[in-house]
């Protein structure tokens, strides 16, 4: 069995916890010089010192990770026919606050609240009058901040699943931490998806761009896009990869001034695709991916077709790959628009 950190490895049967004690010997962090009881052969410091600090598998003694290959990897195919744009999900913290239309009937609270809620991930468990899961982000700990290190074949990692990177709560130090594991993991693809752009654009502002992952800003009415999209546009004049996320689509949307939107690469400091350029002379789109979804759950609200044939027409017009993920409340697994499935691919 698998020994995570601290003293004991803990089994869970039949409601029942089991202590099983450590078998590696006591040592001494590197650190702060107290002696602890290691939960894995190479760890060299003690559990205070890596939940304060979040230090990643690499940080702490790990064996070297695998390089990324030159061409990021893509979905596997059993996930892509159920029209997922990633392999596994990760989410070192968990809950949120509603900050948009779309939050109303957030899928990730409904869970929470409900078949979820005995796992206490969103603090403890406590009559309340506002829901679980709106209480803000929740840390879940070193072990899930560093667990995109331990998974050696290169996925797809849809980044903050359950919450938002670029919530309010989370400062600076947490930003860097979750980009630092980025990172240190890089044989993987990252898909960061925030209702904030403006924070996003705060953040990212002083830190240097990492090739395997785009940031994508979601939108779900024009109002928003008309206020966000901006901001988006802003972080990739950092050299940033960015997209558009219109989930779940609850009316008409124009993207077409942002899609045909050019970064010159001399404006992107340090950026590869700057290499011999001559000033103001070569251009990339600063959007490269646009995912277009409907609401599910049974008070799913409608999304007319028309709309999405809006974001998809304007996408083939600008040569930007587009993905449709799926339609509106109880259809919403049939993902065919004019006779074709759209999973195009962001490079």
């Amino acid at each position: 069995m698998k020994m995570p950190n601290g003293l004991f490895n803990y089994a869970v049967t039949f409601g029942a916890r089991i202590e099983i004690p450590c078998s590696l010997e006591d040592r001494q962090c590197v650190k702060c010089h107290r002696t602890f009881s290691p939960g894995f052969a190479g760890q060299k410091h003690c559990q205070q010192c890596l939940d304060a600090n979040r230090l990643t598998l690499k940080q702490v003694g790990s064996d070297k990770l695998p390089k990324r290959k030159k061409s990021g990897p893509k979905p596997q195919a059993e996930n892509i026919a159920r029209g997922q744009y990633w392999d596994k999900t990760w989410s070192p913290w968990i809950g949120c606050t509603p900050c948009s239309p779309g939050c109303e009937h957030c899928w990730a609270r409904r869970q929470e609240d409900t078949r979820l809620r005995h796992l206490c991930r969103c603090g403890e468990e406590r009559p309340c009058v506002e829901p679980y899961f709106w209480r803000g982000p929740v840390y879940q700990g070193g072990e899930m901040m560093c667990e995109p290190t331990r998974w050696r074949k290169p996925q797809v990692i849809f980044a903050g699943f359950r919450t938002d990177l670029f919530h309010a709560e989370l400062d600076e130090y947490d930003t860097g931490s979750w980009v630092q594991t980025i990172r240190d993991a890089q044989q993987h693809t990252y898909i960061v998806v925030t209702k904030r752009a403006a924070i996003a654009a705060e953040r990212l502002a002083t830190r240097k761009p990492i090739a395997n992952a785009i940031i994508l800003a979601t939108v779900c009415n024009q109002q928003e896009a008309d206020e966000k999209l901006p901001h988006l546009l802003a972080v990739a004049r950092l050299g940033w990869n960015t997209g558009i996320s219109i989930e779940p689509m609850l009316g008409p949307i124009d993207i077409d001034g942002a899609l045909w939107e050019p970064v010159a690469l001399s404006e992107i400091p340090g950026h590869a695709l700057n290499d011999g350029c001559s000033s103001g002379v070569k251009k990339v789109g600063a959007i490269r991916w646009v995912i277009v979804g409907g609401e599910s759950g049974k008070d799913a609200r409608p999304m007319h077709p028309d709309w999405v044939r809006t974001i998809r027409d304007q996408c083939a017009a600008a040569s930007v790959p587009f993905w449709y993920k799926q339609n509106w409340g109880k259809d919403r697994k049939n993902r065919v628009l004019d006779g074709r499935t759209h999973e195009e691919w962001w490079e």
